[in-house]
């Protein structure tokens, strides 16, 4: 499987930037993209007013559903490249949709955009920020 190297590496957070429907916005944030062979390793690490979080997962970026490592978050997980610019997931448990992220690649590269989208009864609820390389 071919990767969108553009994407790899370790991306900071603009506080500023966060324009969040749901939930706080965090103070600090690093997001990094890594291959590992037909995978692509997510490592996210963010903080708080009260304390730091971290998440990781590996998936294949190939636009079709695979088994999601930790079942009491979601059952499946489909990640895939719309183009050069963007790499898409969603995640599904039962198979209900529970949320969209996109990843997009602002001007250069050297800026990622990442939304995360979540289908309520009261509405769509989108978080955005803005990530810049380190």
């Amino acid at each position: 499987m071919e990767h969108n190297q553009r994407f790899f590496g370790v991306w900071e957070l603009e506080p500023a930037s966060c324009q969040y429907s749901m939930g706080v916005p965090p103070k600090s944030g690093k997001y990094e993209i890594q291959p590992e062979e037909d995978t692509l390793k997510f490592i996210l690490s963010w903080s708080d007013e009260e304390r730091p979080f971290l998440m990781e997962f590996t998936a294949i970026p190939d636009g079709e559903p695979h088994p999601f490592a930790n079942p009491a978050l979601a059952d499946s997980m489909t990640v895939g490249y719309r183009d050069d610019n963007i790499l898409e997931s969603w995640s599904y448990k039962d198979d209900l949709c529970l949320g969209y992220s996109k990843r997009e690649l602002i001007g250069d590269g050297s800026k990622m955009m990442v939304s995360q989208e979540v289908d309520t009864a009261d509405g769509k609820l989108i978080n955005r920020s803005i990530y810049r390389r380190v």
